[in-house]
């Protein structure tokens, strides 16, 4: 029985941590910050806060021409 409720615990406080981690990203994404656990998306170079800037993506040129090259060719196929 001890065994049971220690389980029962544990469940309850990683249900908590999890909601907690929810909303703390939820807050995060609506004040427009940039998430440090992913990667840049492709096209796109993580620039990493400093004490003046937070931390922002710029676009990388040469991957940019690549999406947008993709995206061109996409869209004529469609027609």
């Amino acid at each position: 029985m001890m065994l049971q409720f220690q389980g029962l615990i544990a469940e309850y406080e990683r249900a908590q941590i999890l909601e907690r981690s929810r909303r703390g990203k939820r807050h995060r994404a609506k004040a427009g910050e940039v998430s440090v656990l992913r990667g840049a998306p492709y096209g796109y170079r993580y620039i990493r806060k400093t004490s003046d800037a937070p931390a922002r993506y710029e676009i990388d040129a040469a991957e940019a021409e690549v999406v947008r090259l993709v995206c061109d060719r996409y869209t004529r196929s469609m027609v």
